[in-house]
């Protein structure tokens, strides 16, 4: 069940949470107006449904929640909202929602590569794993 989905426009990405999957996926440009009226929402449905999750799972089980990040553009405001979701995802960690992060890039945006890196570094964030894709990385 598609928990967000929300379309993309020019100055803001395609989001979508797939509850079934446990998949959250972000693409396209990020340089919405109000990056906290877009993106406080969004961080707050993430951290529900994680709530949602520790009452069903066991105190051992370790639930997989995977990340795919696929941005060709995003501006320094939504470098904070990736930080502070990347900071969400640690604080659950302990409490066995396992975040694993993709973070796609062009392979010839070696920025967009390099972004990828900074944040996994400032969050403590280790399960950070970079993909190339080819230069048809399609852009929304």
């Amino acid at each position: 069940m598609l928990l967000l989905s929300i379309k993309p426009t020019e100055t803001s990405p395609c989001i979508m949470l797939d509850t079934d999957t446990n998949i959250f996926e972000i693409s396209g440009s990020s340089r919405p107006e109000n990056i906290s009226a877009f993106y406080k929402p969004i961080i707050n449905t993430i951290e529900n449904y994680f709530q949602l999750m520790l009452q069903k799972k066991t105190a051992d089980e370790q639930v997989s929640f995977i990340c795919n990040f696929k941005f060709n553009y995003f501006n320094s405001g939504t470098s904070h909202f990736i930080a502070n979701l990347f900071q969400l995802f640690n604080m659950y960690a302990p409490y066995g929602i396992v975040s694993q992060i993709f973070w796609y890039f062009d392979e010839e945006d070696m920025d967009m590569y390099e972004a990828g890196e900074e944040l996994s570094f400032l969050t403590n964030l280790t399960s950070t794993r970079c993909n190339y894709l080819s230069s048809d990385f399609i852009r929304i």
